[in-house]
């Protein structure tokens, strides 16, 4: 039964991020992107387009799941590093469940020490204060 149940959220998570990409009609994907905690079974990811703006799904927990936000993927911009492309992702988050003991604000994965991610055909783990972290930034044709 637990393996329905995950198949299913998995499914649904898939369904929501290409309703998500195909209403956006007037600019085509850059890249796509996907994050996810290892240590925490966190998962978020979607399509980047061409004129700046990001769509997916990017849900988060806080406080032992005493707070749970919806983190939505507004806009990216690529900038070179050392040669190579790298995107920084901006959120603006909305509290779902619970009272945060902090301000909510929109940021951007660099303003928290987690961006600009680079380009990469694969993925890139690195250990952060929170975890492992799993990171993709795929170039779309």
């Amino acid at each position: 039964m637990r393996k329905i149940t995950l198949l299913l959220i998995v499914l649904l998570f898939a369904a929501f991020i290409a309703a998500d990409a195909s209403a956006d009609g007037n600019s085509s994907v850059a890249y796509t992107w996907t994050v996810t905690n290892l240590g925490q079974r966190f998962g978020a990811g979607g399509p980047l387009f061409e004129d700046g703006t990001a769509a997916g799904n990017a849900p988060f927990s806080a406080e032992n799941g005493q707070v749970i936000f919806h983190l939505k993927p507004v806009s990216w911009q690529e900038y070179i590093i050392e040669g190579h492309p790298h995107v920084d992702i901006c959120f603006e988050p909305r509290v779902i469940k619970g009272t945060p003991p902090y301000p909510i604000t929109p940021f951007c994965l660099s303003d928290v020490g987690q961006g600009p991610l680079p380009v990469t055909d694969g993925p890139v783990i690195t250990t952060t204060p929170v975890g492992d972290v799993l990171t993709r930034i795929t170039p779309v044709n």
